[in-house]
This record gives C-alpha cells, structure tokens and sequence, in this order.
C-alpha cells in the first residue's frame, strides 16, 4: 500500500541563458514564489484511468494559497524556502534569484497539493495511478528580462510504500469482500472570474450549486499577471481599494455580515480575522 500524503515531486531543474550558457551574477531573472509549483499550472490525477480531479489551470493559485495560509511562521522562513517560498517583494525576488546565480542548477521537493494528496487513507494495492503535469509557458514562472530558458534536467516521483503484516493484509481482504474502498476528500476548487476594468462593482451568482464550501478566499490579480508576463508576479495579490465584500446564500449573509474595509484608513482587521 501506499501513504498518499507523503508523496512528493522532486524536479532538478536549471536557468541559463538563451545561448544555453550558465548565468552570470548580474543578470536580471528570477523564478516566481514556489517556482517548483509555477511550472505546472494544471495537474490531472487519475485512478484506475478515472479523472479524480478537477482539470483546470489553476494548480499553481491552490499551491500558492495553501501555503502560507496553513503553514506555522516558523516553517516559512526554514522548510519552505527551499521551495523558493519568499514574501511577494522584490527582496523576495532577489534570495529567490540567487539560488541560480549563485549554483546554476536547483533541486526542489515539492508536496503535491490535490485532494487525493490531502487525505490520509492508504492506497490499495493493484490500483493504477496516472499523475499529468502540463507546463506553464516561460513568462509565468520567470521574472525579469525576456530570452532566457529554463531547462527540465530530471523530475522523479517520491512515494512511501507501506508495508504490512500478513494478518493485516487478509483482515483488509476480508472488509473489501462486502465493500469497496472508500477514500473521503476535502475537495478544493479554484474559480476564475474576470472583472471589467474601470467597473466600481462586481456581482457574480450561482458561483456554487448544491453543496456549499466551508471556506471562501478571494485573491485580485491584474489580468496581464494573470496570463504571464515577466514584469509582474502572478502571485501578487491586491486589495483594489476594496470596500465592501459580502457572500449570501439564498438571498441571505454567510457566514457572517458583508465586510466594510477602508484600506485607506488601514481598517481591514475583520477581513484579516476572516482567515482564521
């Protein structure tokens, strides 16, 4: 059997020059916060060849998001920085960049954030697992002067194998005999929404149907940053001088009042406590 949720991605990987030579210390590039998840915006996972995922590409926004929202202070600043997990800024940018100026080549291990990942049954034996990364295109997961090219070198998959005793093994035999194996998730969907430019407020309805959510974050990003681009970060979230924010279900407020926040008057702690 296998213990899913210590399965990890281990991706060797290089930035050089577009000529193919090693950087020199003052070139002007970097890799994006959690460059190891960046290079994937989508991530299709399948049991037995049946999609248990949802296919979107926003891999990379849910990776961000669980990061440093769960996560203690002490674990950003050691273990995850060898994720290149830095603060969104441009000192972030620069430990984050020195990892390749400094060595030319970068070893990540990264925990895969999918729902299957998450939970802390055991697979079964015999049970076929297809995990499809698709690449993201060079100007989102790279930042500063276009021309440069990043080069894959190895990506291994890391799982523990668990291994039992035989009398374990034949009272697992017994249990599957009258039923299946059952395996609960916490699903996770990210959701994209498009707000036109100038408009002073947003409506969006029927954003969930039938089973609600037990929690709600909204990131604002700007739509080139979004798409890739080297000059902005994608993971540089905003406030957009947001004043007012609420979420009804059938016509009423959950799971509180709607918030009211003046990030110019740095009155934004109900919207800060709203994390936790």
């Amino acid at each position: 059997m296998f213990d899913l949720i210590q399965t990890q991605l281990y991706i060797k990987v290089k930035i050089v020059n577009p000529e193919g030579t090693p950087l020199k210390k003052d070139e002007k590039i970097g890799p994006v916060n959690l460059f190891g998840h960046s290079l994937f915006p989508q991530m299709d996972i399948s049991l037995n060849e049946c999609l248990v995922s949802n296919s979107s590409n926003t891999y990379l926004y849910r990776s961000y998001f669980e990061t440093p929202l769960n996560p203690g202070f002490d674990c950003k600043i050691s273990q995850l920085t060898s994720e290149t997990f830095y603060k969104e800024n441009n000192d972030g940018l620069k430990q984050r960049s020195n990892f390749f100026l400094i060595k030319c080549h970068r070893g990540y291990d990264s925990k895969l954030h999918g729902d299957l990942f998450h939970q802390e049954k055991l697979l079964l034996n015999l049970v076929h697992v297809k995990l499809k990364l698709i690449r993201s295109k060079l100007d989102f997961f790279l930042q500063g002067d276009a021309g440069y090219k990043v080069i894959l070198e190895k990506i291994n998959l890391l799982v523990r194998k668990v291994r039992f005793s035989p009398g374990v093994i034949l009272g697992y035999a017994k249990v599957l005999e009258n039923d299946g194996a059952k395996y609960p998730l916490n699903r996770v969907l990210c959701k994209v929404y498009s707000v036109p430019q100038g408009s002073k407020s947003f409506v969006q309805d029927n954003i969930f149907v039938g089973q609600m959510p037990k929690r709600i974050i909204v990131g604002c990003v700007d739509n080139d940053a979004f798409h890739g681009t080297f000059q902005k970060s994608h993971f540089d979230f905003k406030h957009c001088h947001m004043n007012f924010i609420g979420i009804y279900v059938d016509e009423q407020p959950k799971p509180r009042a709607p918030l009211e926040l003046n990030f110019d008057k740095n009155n934004y702690i109900k919207g800060y406590h709203s994390l936790f």
